[in-house]
């Protein structure tokens, strides 16, 4: 009970108190507890996460529990593909790229060949904004426009970007 409160007084949520990096937990708590406090969100992520099927067609609200459990727990901004056949069901999920607590490069021909390894007919990337929220910047906006292009060339179908920030989750909004 004490250790909960004090990491709640510090950090104010318990979504920042498991993004928060394992050396200020460490300093907070110490190593076992940092351990056990990252080993758990993961395994909750994880759990969330393993219940979402291959094979099978979700609503974009669907695809936005399964993001948000996906990005529970990290401290960078990493971006993800998801592929969909032709019958829009699930088909997978790769991760692109990883960057700093702000930003997170990808290069648009890693996109594209694991959309097509994939045999994808559509794709959605995901992002997420650690220590934010999930509110669209420009930049989010002309990567979704650049990435819209390059996916039309290949005749797939870029259906949505989703930005997550802790527990909320937005689209970046353009005319796809």
């Amino acid at each position: 009970d004490e250790i909960a409160i004090s990491l709640l007084k510090h950090y104010g949520t318990i979504e920042s108190v498991i993004t928060a990096s394992a050396e200020e937990l460490i300093s907070s708590v110490g190593e076992k507890m940092a351990c056990f406090i990252k080993l758990l969100a993961h395994l909750t992520s994880r759990r969330k996460t393993e219940l979402f099927a291959f094979g099978r067609k979700y609503s974009s609200a669907e695809i936005a529990e399964y993001l948000k459990a996906l990005f529970i727990g990290e401290s960078v901004e990493k971006i993800y593909l998801l592929t969909f056949d032709s019958e829009d069901k699930f088909r997978g999920c790769h991760l692109l790229g990883e960057g700093t607590v702000s930003s997170s490069e990808v290069m648009p021909r890693k996109a594209v060949e694991r959309a097509i390894s994939s045999r994808a007919v559509s794709v959605a990337i995901a992002h997420n904004h650690p220590f934010g929220t999930p509110n669209p910047s420009v930049d989010d906006v002309n990567v979704t426009k650049h990435f819209q292009g390059i996916f039309a060339t290949c005749e797939i179908a870029l259906k949505e970007h989703y930005v997550v920030a802790g527990q909320l989750c937005a689209t970046v909004k353009i005319n796809l």
